[in-house]
């Protein structure tokens, strides 16, 4: 019981338990628990179980952490504590350095909660560590229970302790799926005026779970208190009801959801581009009638920010005829960024059965990058109608008989009807064999290398600043160089 390794004491310990028990075991772990120090741990533990109703020695000195710590893991082990222990572990929480005590206390409120914890937890939080992360996450569990379980009197007596109470309770109770919880992460964004960056989350949460005869009133107070606020309070409101919108299918009144469509889309064309960006990631996943006209405008415009433009693409019902239009001129246009026709091309691809999808990607074929060339062929050899127009266009000239070649292409070309099968066999029988075609590639490429002027200290300098990052190049050797070349 005395040895220095932990596990031999633990293992001493359950074995002089399970053999001996009674007076014999007890006499034993009395004696080792007397002696203090860490070694009584086991001990004390075994000690406990064989006598759950004695009565726990409480150490005077909280700040002898051993002792305590010691304490603590008895007290673990045991059901409700009565109100000597209660204020002993008070007094832990107020007194005790940080460290293993407060840490086996944490541990005990989470697995035990109990009424009277949660103001010890709200006290002993601003105490820790900004690096203990693994301490304030098991506070933040214990504090989550209290939440879980807590009512109207008892969130207003625990708002009263400290001045940033209110953070503490709202970090944890975005987490916290009740009416409660709704209500004050409610009262809390109005008390910051929407400041922060979980003021969004907070906002989301809280009216996801407010029952709904207190969802249009609470929002409404809000949309009043918000109207002479920053565009970045407005969109943090409006983020969280689009969310709930999108996500949780739960209707909005409509006085509430039409402020939100306002606030979105009169933000998304802003000059303020992280804003806009999260204006318009917010108007994706809600079906807003609304918004197909301003986002099909603000995806065609050059000039706008690309992740702006992204995401109002991907935000737009592909089906509409006036977004097929311009995801169609989006594609064609030779000046647009090649992610963005791409995006285009995939945005077309949602909509396979839509005749007019099929035709913009049919069209923007000619002269097409390669890569371009064959996200739109993919997408159309989806579908037979597409793999027909496909065809069509390749037999026209407007596309190269190589594209169906490619192991995608071919794989879909294989599962369509057997005219389509056949018109792709007679487009490639002259070609040669992908593989004699990817040898002659490698060699013209490899031939014109051997070809080339040689230079080992621009080779090695184009190495250092390309290649070092990743690869070996402390020592350049002449292989190196020429490798490097």
């Amino acid at each position: 019981l005395r040895a220095p390794n932990l596990v031999l004491r633990v293992l001493a310990a359950n074995e002089l338990a399970d053999r001996f028990g009674g007076e014999v075991a007890r006499a034993a772990f009395a004696q080792v628990t007397e002696a203090g120090g860490r070694e009584a741990l086991p001990a004390a533990l075994a000690l406990a179980r064989l006598a759950p109703e004695a009565t726990v020695e409480l150490p005077a000195d909280v700040s002898d952490e051993e002792a305590s710590l010691r304490t603590l893991r008895v007290l673990a082990e045991r059901g409700a504590l009565g109100a000597r222990e209660r204020a002993w572990v008070a007094r832990v929480a107020r007194e005790a350095p940080i460290g293993h005590a407060i840490r086996a206390m944490a541990d005990r409120f989470g697995r035990r909660p109990e009424p009277w914890q949660a103001e010890l937890v709200l006290r002993v939080q601003p105490r820790v560590p900004v690096a203990d992360t693994e301490l304030a996450y098991a506070l933040r569990l214990a504090l989550k229970a209290q939440l879980e379980r807590a009512s109207e009197a008892e969130l207003a007596r625990w708002r009263e302790l400290t001045p940033r109470v209110d953070a503490q309770l709202a970090d944890v109770a975005v987490a916290v799926p009740t009416p409660l919880s709704a209500g004050f992460l409610l009262d809390y964004l109005e008390m910051t005026a929407f400041a922060g960056d979980r003021a969004g989350e907070f906002a989301r949460h809280a009216v996801r779970h407010l029952p709904p005869e207190r969802l249009e009133a609470a929002v409404q107070g809000m949309i009043r208190s918000l109207e002479q606020a920053p565009a970045s309070q407005r969109l943090a409101l409006a983020e969280g009801l689009s969310a709930t919108l999108g996500q949780n299918r739960r209707p909005l009144p409509e006085t509430v959801r039409r402020w939100m469509v306002e606030t979105l889309l009169g933000i998304v064309p802003a000059a303020d581009v992280p804003l806009a960006r999260r204006a318009a990631e917010a108007l994706r996943e809600p079906v807003l009638p609304e918004k197909v006209v301003p986002l099909t405008a603000v995806a065609e415009r050059l000039e706008l920010d690309y992740g702006v433009r992204l995401a109002a693409m991907r935000g737009l019902p592909a089906a509409d005829p006036a977004v097929l239009e311009m995801l169609g001129r989006v594609v064609r246009r030779a000046e647009e960024a090649p992610r963005m026709r791409r995006i285009a091309v995939t945005q077309l691809g949602t909509v396979p059965a839509v005749a007019a999808a099929r035709a913009h990607l049919a069209a923007a074929l000619p002269g097409a990058p390669v890569d371009l060339s064959l996200a739109i062929a993919t997408e159309l050899a989806r579908t037979n109608e597409g793999a027909t127009l496909l065809m069509a266009q390749v037999e026209a000239g407007n596309a190269p008989a190589l594209l169906l070649r490619h192991r995608d292409l071919a794989t879909a070309c294989a599962s369509r009807d057997a005219a389509v099968r056949e018109r792709a066999e007679r487009l490639t029988a002259a070609l040669p064999p992908e593989d004699a075609r990817l040898d002659a590639v490698i060699a013209e490429r490899t031939g014109s290398f051997a070809a080339a002027v040689k230079d080992l200290q621009r080779g090695a300098a184009v190495f250092a600043q390309n290649c070092a990052a990743c690869h070996r190049a402390e020592r350049f050797t002449r292989r190196n160089r020429r490798a490097a070349v």
